[in-house]
């Protein structure tokens, strides 16, 4: 690990960030974090060195014409890296192109794994549990393996649906606080951490979340995700041939409480993965992008192509807008029909009914009809 010794000037570096997600803190992240251990950094409007994500909305996406400086890419959602675009890019593909590309999931990038603690009394905090498996998700996967796995475990058990999707609490239809969740997931005994998609690679914060307060992840997206976690610390969907087989090991695994006890004393890191070498190899990385000229740290074409990409965003952008101004107009009615069925239920009891699992039981089967008229 480079660091300047001590009473000896940093080089000064000019970054910027643009189109992470709103809880993103620009001053204290992995990037700034791990460049101040080489420069002295200075977070600005007008950078030197821009880093871009992909959590913008609609039109947001297509000012990428006016970033006349260096441009690195990030993606936290199953994206592909754009070497047209970017200078550079930090990606979850396993891919390789000389000195542009770093690959850095989601999970790795958004989490400090050196937050997990081991259990002092696996059995006592395990006895300690109330519920017995948790679900926060705001959309279905493209799997299918989030509605699946709530289904098949709903027949055994209660599964505490928080969250927007499948919501079968009393609150109804909400988003809840990290410090919520995190007081879920350390109650339940298993936690559904399904991703979005099944991508080799793409591993979100979501098993994460579950490892970090000891309760044991049912995972499915990463098929790789082996590399980073123990396999005897969670169920691994992709080890079985079917989400019920998937479902049937979990009820075994929850009916014997010493594997159960067993499981969740596990460490959760694979043998072979060192965190500290993952964030010293994104250090040079970094190091090495910034430590250039800005005009000699470019990459990416700067003659025909660029411009036809800036010719056909600027065709996108309407479009872009009327999706940004479908989706506020979405998300008022939803908040307007959440409200309204809550003032519904306290002042006129009966009218509209309670959120239970004979909801969800319904929900079932109107999406198993709409999948047979498909």
């Amino acid at each position: 690990m480079a660091q300047a010794s001590s009473g000896q000037a940093m080089p000064a570096v000019r970054i910027g960030f643009t189109a992470f997600h709103g809880e993103f803190d620009t001053q204290h992240n992995p990037i700034t974090d791990l460049l101040r251990r080489r420069f002295e950094v200075q977070v600005c409007d007008d950078p030197d060195f821009m880093f871009c994500a992909d959590f913008w909305y609609g039109a947001h996406r297509f000012d990428l014409n006016k970033l006349e400086c260096v441009r690195i890419g990030y993606t936290g959602e199953n994206d592909n890296a754009d070497f047209s675009s970017f200078d550079y890019y930090i990606g979850f593909e396993r891919i390789t192109y000389p000195d542009r590309y770093f690959r850095c999931p989601n999970l790795l990038f958004d989490c400090d794994l050196s937050d997990w603690q081991p259990l002092e009394d696996p059995a006592a905090f395990a006895a300690s549990k109330t519920r017995f498996c948790n679900f926060c998700f705001s959309h279905q996967s493209e799997s299918g393996a989030r509605e699946a796995m709530v289904r098949l475990l709903s027949d055994y058990k209660t599964v505490d649906c928080f969250g927007p999707f499948l919501n079968n609490t009393p609150e109804g239809p909400r988003r809840i606080s990290r410090q919520e969740k995190a007081e879920v997931v350390a109650a339940s005994r298993f936690t559904i951490c399904c991703e979005s998609t099944s991508q080799p690679g793409f591993v979100t914060e979501k098993i994460w979340e579950a490892f970090k307060n000891h309760s044991v992840p049912i995972y499915y997206g990463d098929k790789t995700v082996t590399e980073i976690f123990n396999p005897k610390a969670f169920v691994n969907m992709h080890d079985f041939a079917s989400f019920e087989e998937a479902a049937a090991f979990v009820k075994q695994l929850d009916a014997d409480e010493k594997a159960y006890q067993t499981m969740l004393a596990q460490p959760p890191f694979a043998e072979g993965f060192d965190y500290a070498d993952f964030l010293d190899s994104f250090e040079a990385f970094l190091a090495h992008i910034v430590s250039q000229e800005p005009k000699a740290a470019l990459r990416r074409p700067t003659c025909f192509m660029p411009a036809g990409m800036n010719e056909y965003f600027a065709l996108l952008k309407p479009y872009a807008r009327r999706l940004d101004r479908d989706e506020k107009r979405a998300t008022r009615w939803r908040q307007r029909r959440y409200w309204g069925q809550k003032l519904l239920r306290r002042f006129l009891p009966g009218l509209v009914p309670e959120p239970d699992e004979g909801m969800l039981d319904f929900y079932y089967k109107r999406h198993e009809r709409a999948m047979k008229k498909e």
